[in-house]
């Protein structure tokens, strides 16, 4: 991060921040696990407009499959974690695109 340029490393805060939370919230556990457990790799500090998959290197054992997601609207970060039941089905962008 200490490369980054000041807009790209405010970016790459929000969505470490916003990932980690969409995780919790997709699992309803709250503040009962330590966000520190999560590890997320950082995509290329550019704005998309359109759904990017965020990658999750590190899990909690107790989580099962989720596949996460990010965007950007005019001025904010949308952040995307789908639980997944199904353990065989990916979740693409090109799903979300079709559901949404």
């Amino acid at each position: 991060i200490k490369v980054l340029s000041s807009k790209e490393k405010a970016l790459a805060s929000s969505l470490l921040w916003s990932g980690r939370e969409a995780m919790v919230k997709a699992h309803q556990i709250g503040l009962r696990v330590d966000t520190r457990a999560f590890e997320l790799k950082l995509p290329p500090a550019t704005i998309h407009e359109s759904w990017q998959p965020l990658k999750i290197l590190v899990l909690p054992a107790e989580m099962g499959k989720v596949s996460l997601f990010w965007r950007m609207g005019d001025c904010y970060l949308i952040t995307l974690a789908v639980k997944q039941i199904n353990q065989e089905t990916e979740i693409t962008p090109d799903l979300l695109i079709q559901k949404v």
